[in-house]
């Protein structure tokens, strides 16, 4: 369970320090769409996400930690209510994409 996630903070901030490396020297990205790789390696791309990833549980497993679970309530309630939130979205998107085309 994502609950139960732990990272040392040794590898953390190794992991840290290796993402902002990457970022630095060689930053890596791709275009989801077409699965193109825009810029750097395709190879050093996934290994920049699956950090990123690495990186974004930890802080906000340690910001639940201290926040009583507060953050994580917030996120499980987006989670929990996303396809809603992208559908009640989606329309006001169009109406504005229309009125900043047509104006």
């Amino acid at each position: 369970m994502l609950k139960d996630y732990k990272l040392r903070k040794s590898l953390f901030v190794v992991l840290f320090l290796y993402y902002i490396v990457i970022c630095v020297f060689q930053f890596s990205a791709v275009d989801f769409r077409t699965n193109n790789l825009v810029k750097g390696f395709y190879f050093l791309w996934i290994i920049q996400s699956i950090i990123s990833v690495e990186l974004f549980l930890y802080v906000f497993c340690k910001l639940s930690s201290e926040n009583n679970g507060l953050i994580w309530n917030i996120l499980k309630n987006i989670g929990k209510n996303s396809m809603i939130i992208y559908v009640a979205h989606w329309p006001l998107l169009i109406i504005i994409k229309l009125l900043l085309f047509y104006l």
